[in-house]
């Protein structure tokens, strides 16, 4: 839980920073760097990932699509958010996705963690 907390600040503090500072701070993490960058950049799109989520104290994986990458400007600073349609393990992308809104932190700091994975 510590390690989520510490990645999603790393994540927020740097997410409009150089990139090589991201890269620096997160070596010890052993992550895939490319992974990251191309989340950051909105370049995930189309890609095909199981999240795994928190309910009712257990975790359970949730297959998804990401559909879109949006960048949005409201009031005095930019929105950016992948449009995510998930389904269950015993459901289907076509008969039972929903379509969620997820901030591009949430999404770097679960990848970070591994709670979100691209298949």
């Amino acid at each position: 839980m510590q390690l989520e907390r510490n990645s999603k600040k790393k994540v927020k503090n740097y997410i409009n920073s150089d990139f090589d500072k991201i890269v620096d701070n997160f070596k010890k993490y052993n992550v895939d760097m490319h992974m990251l960058y191309n989340i950051l950049n909105g370049k995930v799109a189309g890609e095909n990932i199981v999240h795994n989520w928190l309910v009712d104290g257990s975790v359970i994986p949730y297959y998804g699509k990401i559909e879109k990458f949006k960048s949005e400007k409201r009031k005095k600073c930019k929105s950016l958010s992948y449009v995510i349609c998930y389904w269950g393990s015993d459901q289907s992308y076509e008969a039972n996705g929903e379509d969620c809104h997820v901030v591009l932190e949430e999404i770097a700091a679960d990848f970070l963690t591994n709670d979100l994975y691209f298949i």
